[in-house]
Order: C-alpha cells, then sequence, then structure tokens
C-alpha cells in the first residue's frame, strides 16, 4: 500500500478567506492545486508574504508538504511537516503525514513512530491504524499489522481492502482459515481484485484445497494475467 499524504489542503481556502487579506484568496485557491508546481509557487509565495498566523501558516506548509509528496521530493516535504508539528503538535493529521513521507523513504521505524503519536493524539484516527498496518507489513511485522488492521475495520467496519490486507498478514503467519474468512468477504466487495483472488488460492492450496486454490488462481489471471510474475 503506498501511503499518500493526507491533505489538510481543502480547507485552506477558505481559512484564506476567512482569515487573510482578500489579496491571498486566489493564492489559496492555487496552493490547493492538484496541479504540485501550481501548489508550490503558490504555497510558497504565502510563506514568505510575512502574514500568515501560526495556524494558517502550519496549514499552508501542510499544502506545500503535499505538492512536494506528489513529485516525490520527500526531503523537502519532511522539512515542511517539520515545521508544521511545531506549529501544531496536536494535529494528528499532520503526524499522519509525515508519517507518509517517511514511509514513502522507506524509513518505517520514523513512519511508525509518527503513526503511534498520531493514534496518541485521536485514538480513533484511521488513516494512522492503516499506515502503521502497512508499515508493520513492510518490516513483516504481521502480528502488529494484523493488530491495526483490526482497528482500522472498528472504525470502518466491511472495508474490502483492509479485509484483504488483513487476509494477506494472516497468510504471512500461517493462519490460513482466518485469511480466507476474511478474503471470502474481501472479494464479496470487490470482486474485480485479482490479488485478493490470488491470495485466497494460495491459502487455500495450503489448507489442502488443490481445486479451489487452482480457481482462484485462474480467476486472478483472468482479471490481472500479470499477476504472480
Amino acid at each position: 500500500m503506498r501511503p499518500d499524504l493526507v491533505s489538510l489542503a481543502p480547507l485552506l481556502a477558505l481559512w484564506l478567506i476567512a482569515a487573510a487579506p482578500q489579496s491571498f484568496v486566489a493564492l489559496g485557491v492555487q496552493c490547493n492545486s492538484p496541479a504540485p508546481d501550481t501548489a508550490l509557487k503558490a504555497c510558497t509565495a504565502l510563506l514568505t508574504s510575512g502574514q500568515l498566523e501560526s495556524a494558517a501558516r502550519a496549514r499552508v506548509l501542510v499544502a506545500r508538504a503535499e505538492a512536494y509528496g506528489a513529485r516525490r521530493s520527500y526531503d523537502l516535504a519532511l522539512k515542511d511537516l517539520d515545521e508544521a508539528i511545531k506549529l501544531a503538535p496536536t494535529s494528528a493529521p499532520i503526524f499522519v503525514d509525515r508519517g507518509n513521507a517517511y514511509q514513502s523513504k522507506a524509513d518505517f521505524s520514523r513512519a511508525i513512530e509518527d503513526y503511534s503519536q498520531a493514534i496518541k493524539l485521536d485514538p480513533n484516527a484511521e488513516e494512522a491504524y492503516i499506515q502503521r498496518a502497512s508499515a508493520y507489513g513492510s518490516t513483516r511485522q504481521y502480528g502488529r499489522a494484523i493488530q491495526d488492521f483490526h482497528q482500522a475495520l472498528r472504525l470502518r467496519p466491511n472495508d474490502p481492502e483492509l479485509l484483504g490486507n488483513r487476509g494477506a498478514s494472516y497468510v504471512m503467519i500461517g493462519q490460513f482459515g482466518l485469511a480466507i474468512a476474511d478474503l471470502d468477504r474481501a472479494i464479496k466487495g470487490r470482486p474485480d481484485n485479482a490479488f485478493f483472488f490470488y491470495i485466497r488460492g494460495v491459502a487455500r492450496q495450503q489448507m489442502g484445497d488443490k481445486s479451489g486454490g487452482a480457481a482462484d488462481f485462474a480467476q486472478a489471471k483472468k482479471i490481472d494475467p500479470k499477476i504472480g510474475q
């Protein structure tokens, strides 16, 4: 699962309209642009204006970090997020953003630290659980990943992606029956997901269901001919 920065940018334009001079409105909209170059230019103009209060500055820093992340300039994103956290040290979403940037750099230990801090600040921060599970999976801590998927599913029940990823984690620790139960539910919600069929095929074969496994592999290949290569 590739992390993305959790965007606070949709709030940015409204914040600037309410709290900043009218001349900032256009820059606020541009800072929220999905085009990274446009966003970077506008966010930088806002940040160098010297007219932002701390809370607004933190929001602009997060928006610029998102743009840097879109360009895979993760070190620059991290620099902005470090400053944003100093300005807003109780913001769980900013810790998730920084965790995502660290995870994109494969710095999983720091990513886990940031997701854990986000959860400490907000025990219902579902994105923090999801991304920490991903980081645990990347470091082969599958039991911990499963526990985080439990929490994420508490907050987002029956989500097929979460069920599928928990099922895959169960496969990695040899809990094939639990894996199949999760993957059955995941496939019901996402019958177009080749990976879910493929990993269920693995679990079925490990449980001795050779024909069921072969059927799942065939369906996975039908959806994505390149899967398993």
